[in-house]
C-alpha cells in the first residue's frame, strides 16, 4: 500500500526587492522622494523600465510614480509625485511595491520589503549618521577643552567657498560651544577679542555641548554637519 500526499500553498507576496528611501518619508517630502530599488535576486529585463509597471501598494492616496531611472542591471531609483490635494491622516507602516515580470530576466513579480511614511505629526526627527568616523557622525572630532576653537578647511567640498551673508568663505572655525564663524578669526590672541565682542565675524551660533563632531563630505550632497553628543 502506497500512500500520497500532495501539499500546496501560496503567499500574496514573493519578495525580491530591497527599497531604500534617500530620507525618511513624510508628507512634505514625498513628492519628488527618491527611493533605490534593488532586485535582490533577479536582474532587469533591459534599460528601460516603465513606471506604470510599478505598483505602490498601501501608498498614501495620491502617489504616483513620477518616473524611474536605471543605475544598473539590479539597481534603479524611482522618483515619487504626490498630489498635494490628498493629506496623509494617519502615518502606513506598510507601504510597498511590486514589479511586474515583464520587467525582469525571470518573468517573477516580485514585491519590496514595506516602508514607512510619516504624517506631519508623528516624524521622528532622527540623527544624520553613516558619515564615517567611530561613531558615524565625522571623521573629525574635536577636543573637548573649554572654549576651545579648530579651523575647517570647507574646499574640498565647496572649492569656491561658502556663500554667508554678504561674503564667500573657505574656512569656518568650530567652537567647542557650537558656534561656526565663517572665515578664521585668527590665532589665540584675536579669538580672545572675538569672545570679547571687540572682533566681529560672521556667525551662527547653536546651543551645544559634549563631543562634536564633524563631516565635510555627506554622501550623495556637498554638505557639512557637525554633530554634539549632547544638547544645552
Amino acid at each position: 500500500m502506497s500512500y500520497s500526499d500532495t501539499i500546496s500553498f501560496t503567499t500574496d507576496k514573493v519578495r525580491g526587492i530591497t527599497l531604500l528611501p534617500e530620507s525618511i518619508i513624510e508628507e512634505s517630502n514625498i513628492n519628488g522622494m527618491q527611493i533605490v530599488m534593488n532586485l535582490d535576486s533577479d536582474t532587469f529585463a533591459d534599460t528601460s523600465i516603465n513606471p506604470a509597471n510599478l505598483t505602490l501598494n498601501n501608498f498614501p492616496t495620491g502617489t504616483t510614480v513620477d518616473s524611474v531611472d536605471y543605475i544598473d542591471s539590479r539597481k534603479a531609483t524611482i522618483v515619487l509625485a504626490f498630489d498635494y490635494d490628498n493629506n496623509i491622516e494617519n502615518g502606513i507602516n506598510d507601504a510597498n511595491i511590486s514589479i511586474a515580470g515583464s520587467e525582469v530576466t525571470s518573468n517573477q513579480q516580485w514585491d519590496s520589503n514595506d516602508i514607512t511614511i510619516y504624517d506631519e505629526y508623528e516624524t521622528p526627527r532622527a540623527l544624520v549618521n553613516g558619515l564615517g568616523g567611530t561613531k558615524g557622525f565625522g571623521e573629525h572630532t574635536m577636543g573637548t577643552q573649554d572654549d576651545f576653537f579648530e579651523t575647517v578647511d570647507l574646499t574640498s567640498v565647496f572649492p569656491d567657498g561658502v556663500e554667508f551673508g554678504s561674503g564667500v568663505y573657505t574656512q569656518v572655525d568650530v567652537n567647542i560651544n557650537g558656534a561656526l564663524h565663517f572665515g578664521n578669526i585668527g590665532d589665540a590672541s584675536h579669538r580672545a577679542l572675538h569672545q570679547l565682542g571687540l572682533k566681529k565675524q560672521p556667525a551662527l551660533l547653536l546651543r551645544l555641548s559634549g563631543q562634536i563632531l564633524v563631516c565635510i563630505d555627506q554622501p550623495k550632497a556637498s554638505q557639512m554637519s557637525m554633530t554634539a553628543m549632547e544638547t544645552l
